[in-house]
């Protein structure tokens, strides 16, 4: 079994990581290993795994150095601790090396799933070592070399094999490797190691007066915390109020301005913030483009803007972080402030705390006290309906949106309101574009395609979706609570054991063919380009009648949002006696109808294999070069590869001029 995880350098913007598959029946010491390799750490066995929410670190030995700061955390033995006792239960966890010298990033490691078997590359080949996916970063990196090196390096030497329920240390590991002994796993084994250090009861008298003197700071700050908040109170109301006064005590500044978080960054990771921000930069040095791009970024229309990519449990967070100043989050809590955090309206410190700095704070209180909390939530609803516009109508009068729009009784909202709402929608939020009293999604715009949509679009009554499957259709960009849709979710996570995010982006497509009129055919042939395969005719079969059952509860632009289904209750789309026609456009696709013909014929429809299909004669030498010539008839289809050898289709090569 191996688990995807994305390891996040911490206080990079934008943000550098890299994605890579890793094996799980191993103890944190072999992880320990793997990602030094993968991270291109330097090799040592000072390494530590932080689970910050169970309070749990997991290092090599028995004698981990303690600070005030560990006060909170146990302490396990990694080499006698295996791994999938805990990703399997966990989001996230920080992983860093110790060493003397220059100090080595540290990096938030997120667990994305985990499957029991991962086939790559053309040839299908179960993956057997560790693998980098994908990274995103500089140009040039202080750290890190070309993955494709690295990759060809974990190859030859960190070959996954099944083993002996060992618990090698971290110089056990390496030394198997260099033996080329690769990485020993094993599925029967076992934790052994149980909390080495509870710092709790272990901590020194003087460490004890210390954790005092903390709390006395920690009553001070509280006070300034208090003073603070009314500040914030009286600048939400619009009064205007002097400075409040400077806390006497000596202890943690708090973070002033946006410019100080920027000013940590280098100086490329700025000019690409810049870039991405749409702020001119006149300015040349890091320090200059930092005081350039805060000011830009404090604006309260860009505030304003930016802030609608976020949803309202977002805002409640980031106001939370004002309400409670300079404090330890938790996962939840910093999950939810994710956007606030690239945008640095909140500063994550390095001692593992955040806060709001001042003018972030002040700027959002006057755009707050302006009304806009109460806008951003009538703008996310609007975003939420043009997105759902898009998806089942693809073009349509502006009063059709307003219907969409008006659903709600979370709030109401006139028409001229509905109209100002709707020109401030910026448009790298917006999937649709106005043109005259119509309102056409962005693909459709393009060439006047929405002219032909209309065009072909049935004279029956608009489809009008329920609340509800608005926010279905805005959230997964399919209907994924649509019966049909789980049951074809359901068989590509429980017949093929793709991960769920695959899952979702196959449901996906599959609305995308069908809502524009595809064919059954031409999903097959999309699931072929993906190289699914399957055991045995009864798994086709079921995939026949799953997609076959999608196809006719999908939303379609030509039938105004209604479903084939639903068509049957305003006039039959046949005349009587007859039977909808299916016929493939490939051979992958003629075997699937050819497996499946018998079901689906009693399911009403015409399974023709025939019609697309030509007939060919092919030669070739039967008993080899020293044989005779032999010659067989081939039956090829449009989208099948061309016989000549040109690489094309076969429709747009040798079938094209016939």
């Amino acid at each position: 079994m191996f688990i995807r995880v994305k390891a996040i350098r911490k206080g990079t913007k934008p943000p550098v990581w890299r994605r890579a598959f890793i094996p799980m029946e191993i103890t944190f010491a072999q992880l320990a290993f793997i990602l030094e390799t993968v991270l291109e750490l330097p090799l040592t066995d000072r390494y530590e795994f932080e689970f910050f929410q169970e309070k749990d670190r997991m290092v090599e030995g028995d004698s981990p150095v303690l600070t005030i700061r560990d006060l909170e955390f146990d302490y396990r033995n990694a080499v006698k601790t295996v791994i999938k006792d805990w990703v399997l239960k966990r989001t996230w966890f920080t992983f860093c090396v110790n060493t003397e010298g220059e100090a080595q990033p540290r990096y938030r490691v997120e667990i994305e799933g985990a499957a029991q078997r991962v086939l790559l590359g053309s040839e299908r080949e179960p993956l057997d070592h560790p693998l980098i996916l994908k990274e995103t970063g500089p140009d040039v990196d202080p750290f890190w070399s070309s993955p494709q090196e690295l990759n060809r390096k974990l190859r030859r030497t960190c070959i996954v094999t099944e083993g002996e329920a060992e618990y090698p240390d971290f110089a056990s590991v390496c030394e198997q490797v260099r033996k080329g002994k690769g990485i020993r796993i094993c599925s029967e084994r076992e934790s052994q190691g149980g909390v080495l250090r509870n710092p709790e009861t272990e901590m020194s008298k003087e460490i004890h007066d210390r954790i005092e003197q903390l709390q006395k700071r920690i009553d001070e700050l509280n006070k300034e915390i208090e003073a603070r908040k009314a500040e914030a109170a009286r600048i939400r109301a619009g009064q205007n109020t002097a400075p409040a006064a400077e806390p006497e005590n000596k202890g943690p500044a708090r973070t002033r301005s946006v410019e100080d978080l920027l000013k940590r960054y280098r100086r490329e990771d700025l000019t690409s913030l810049a870039k991405d921000y749409g702020c001119k930069l006149h300015a040349s040095s890091r320090a200059g483009i930092a005081h350039e791009l805060a000011r830009h970024i404090l604006e309260p229309d860009f505030m304003r803007e930016r802030l609608l990519e976020l949803e309202e449990s977002e805002l409640d967070a980031f106001e939370g972080v004002i309400s409670k100043g300079r404090h330890f989050p938790g996962q939840d809590e910093m999950d939810r402030l994710d956007g606030f955090l690239y945008l640095d309206y909140v500063g994550e410190l390095p001692d593992g705390t955040i806060e709001v700095p001042e003018d972030a704070e002040t700027i959002y209180g006057i755009i707050c006290a302006g009304g806009y909390r109460d806008f951003h939530r009538k703008a996310r609803w609007l975003t939420d309906c043009l997105y759902t516009f898009s998806l089942l109508y693809a073009v349509g009068r502006t009063d059709l949106l307003y219907r969409l729009y008006s659903l709600t009784d979370r709030f109401k909202t006139d028409r001229a309101e509905f109209e100002s709402i709707l020109k401030k929608i910026p448009d790298r939020l917006n999937p649709c574009r106005r043109i005259g009293d119509r309102i056409v999604a962005e693909g459709a715009s393009e060439d006047r395609i929405y002219l032909e949509i209309e065009k072909s679009q049935r004279n029956v009554p608009w489809y009008i979706p329920s609340e509800s499957e608005i926010l279905d259709y805005a959230e997964n960009d399919y209907p994924a609570s649509e019966p049909a849709y789980r049951r074809l979710y359901d068989f590509f996570l429980k017949e093929t054991g793709i991960d769920k995010k695959d899952c979702r982006e196959y449901c996906s497509k599959a609305y995308d063919v069908f809502s524009m009129g595809g064919s059954i055919s031409d999903y097959m042939e999309y699931l072929n380009e993906k190289m699914l395969s399957f055991r045995s005719d009864r798994q086709t079969e079921k995939l026949v009648k799953a997609v076959t059952e999608t196809a006719n509860s999908t939303r379609m632009f030509e039938l105004k949002g209604h479903t084939p289904k639903e068509m049957l209750a305003f006039a039959p789309l046949i005349q009587p006696g007859m039977k909808h026609k299916i016929v493939p456009m490939s051979s992958t696709a003629a075997k699937l109808l050819e497996e499946g013909r018998e079901q689906m014929e009693a399911m009403g429809f015409d399974v023709d294999t025939d019609s697309t299909g030509t007939v060919i004669p092919m030669m070739g030498f039967g008993n080899g070069p020293s044989g005779g010539m032999k010659t067989e008839n081939r039956k090829i289809y449009p989208n099948d590869p061309c016989p000549c050898g040109s690489g094309k289709k076969y429709k747009k090569c040798c079938g094209k001029k016939l």
